[in-house]
């Protein structure tokens, strides 16, 4: 699963939890960069439907970091 992100290195795997319900939490692998905005992460589909998001769009999370990439 993967995700895309304007603050996270490339190649850095996170656990992405959410907010209400850490309980229900996925690691994913980011691979893609994406526009600076309000969001600190963009999930692909099959990570979103693996949270539960797919129907809610935008839902506030937990980001942790598993594996970090040197960003130099």
């Amino acid at each position: 699963m993967t995700a895309a992100s304007h603050t996270i290195p490339v190649g850095t795997q996170v656990r992405v939890a959410l907010l209400d319900d850490d309980s229900r939490s996925i690691v994913v692998r980011v691979d893609d960069c994406m526009p600076r905005g309000r969001r600190i992460l963009d999930l692909s589909e099959g990570a979103a439907a693996q949270l539960g998001l797919v129907s809610l769009g935008v839902a506030r999370v937990t980001v942790t970091p598993v594996m970090l990439v040197d960003s130099r």
